[in-house]
């Protein structure tokens, strides 16, 4: 046999670590394809829709049962398990009756919709499945059959008449896969409601012996709206509807809080419901009644009145409840004006303290020891949200020096446990001026 020569040996190496080198580029170039393939799917689909013209649901193939004069186009919504829009697909023709939404990101569970649409672009059928979208796979979801996306109108029924004046109710079957409903209401103007549920009272529809036409739609988790119900028309009854205002309370209030209106009906009022709109809470339902036992803070309390036919009013008012209870310190800088006898800086500190009822006591260092009586006139009344809180007034004559006094304090809200504000003290003497003492003040409760 003949030796291998040296040169044969190499060159068979060299080809031999040439077609490794390609093999393993093939190799990683396999593996890269693969990895970009497992990353999304495909879903293939048909479309039927459900049919009880005959009142027996049954499914056939889309364009056997509309033959699609109904339906212009088809799309499709892929999403994930938080209802997240992962793709969507077409839309393809009616005639088509089936699709397939590519690139559709895998590796979970997803919920295919489809919509059926007319040629304005509404969803009249809609129907959903639960599938799992396989890395890698053209999943097939078979036959997605499809519902009707309209609302069947209940109330008020076509040419309902005596329908209530103010309190209009509408009501309709649900819809599957709707999260939410528009309702429209004309005449002569235009009104719309929405409402996640299957009835509505509309209390702005006033007009007595009055001609409504209202139609509904339906609305899905993404937005799409299908169309709109044959329009339904009502007459409202001739009933006035009542007035009503709540008169208290408002601004800044303590202790019992009155809970008070003025209310007016041709009739007369059947009910009153007083509610705490941040809690949903019905606090009372009288005409008025007091509550000591509000949380700290703002408040919105709503009242609804309903007349002896059913018509309602409504009105809300703002308040904020605050705590003065119990003893505050007051310390105080001053200066003077005028030609003062007596004040000075005696009345640079002192207290207030809430005796209840309205009631309270203000001493101020060793002239003032003084009981304000809100029955003979105000010691304290309420300035607006946005401004002051409180403001305190006495008057009275001393009487060791028989000089008449006057004195305001303004305080505002700093929290529950602390008030900021002014002290105006006048004295009023038959030798001198006028004199007029002003503090800045700080109450801290006790």
């Amino acid at each position: 046999m003949k030796p291998v020569s040296s040169n044969t040996i190499s060159g068979i190496s060299t080809l031999l670590l040439c077609m490794l080198t390609l093999l393993l580029f093939a190799c990683d170039t396999t593996s890269e394809t693969s990895n970009n393939d497992l990353d999304t799917c495909s879903v293939n689909f048909k479309v039927a829709v459900n049919d009880s013209s005959d009142n027996n649901t049954v499914s056939r193939a889309l364009d056997e049962i509309l033959n699609c004069n109904e339906i212009y186009d088809v799309e499709a919504d892929i999403f994930g398990p938080d209802d997240a829009l992962l793709q969507q697909g077409g839309p393809w023709d009616c005639e088509v009756g089936q699709g397939t939404v590519t690139d559709v990101p895998a590796g979970t569970d997803g919920t295919l919709a489809v919509l059926c649409n007319n040629e304005a672009g509404e969803v009249v059928y809609r129907g959903v499945s639960v599938i799992t979208l396989i890395p890698g796979a053209t999943v097939d979801a078979g036959t997605i059959v499809t519902d009707e996306f309209m609302p069947s109108q209940l109330s008020p029924a076509d040419n309902a008449t005596d329908e209530i004046n103010g309190n209009v109710y509408f009501e309709w079957a649900a819809v599957s896969g709707a999260v939410e409903y528009d309702i429209q209401v004309i005449s002569p103007s235009t009104v719309e409601y929405t409402t996640s549920d299957t009835n509505y009272r509309a209390h702005d529809l006033t007009a007595p012996s009055t001609i409504y036409t209202w139609r509904i739609r339906a609305v899905d988790s993404q937005g799409n709206q299908g169309a709109w119900s044959n329009p339904l028309s009502f007459t409202t009854d001739s009933n006035e509807i009542p007035s009503v205002s709540i008169t208290s309370p408002s601004g800044y209030v303590f202790g019992n809080v009155i809970f008070d209106q003025t209310s007016s009906d041709d009739g007369n009022i059947a009910s009153y419901v007083w509610t705490l709109v941040e809690t949903e809470e019905v606090i009372g339902t009288t005409d008025n009644f007091t509550k000591n036992d509000l949380a700290l803070g703002d408040h919105t309390v709503e009242l609804v009145v309903t007349d002896n036919v059913g018509a309602i009013a409504t009105d809300t008012s703002t308040f904020t409840y605050t705590n003065i209870e119990g003893t505050w310190s007051l310390s105080a800088t001053n200066e003077q004006s005028g030609s003062c006898q007596v004040f000075g800086d005696k009345v640079n500190n002192g207290t207030i303290t809430y005796l209840g009822d309205n009631t309270f006591r203000l001493q101020l260092g060793t002239l003032w020891d003084k009981e304000c009586d809100p029955s003979s006139s105000p010691c304290l009344f309420y300035g607006s949200p946005s401004g002051l809180a409180y403001t305190f007034t006495n008057s009275w004559t001393d009487s060791a020096s028989g000089y008449d006094y006057s004195s305001t304090i303004t305080v505002t809200a700093q929290g529950n446990d602390s008030y900021t504000g002014t002290l105006t003290t006048t004295e009023s003497i038959s030798v001198s001026p006028d004199c007029t003492w002003t503090y800045d003040i700080t109450l801290t409760r006790q």
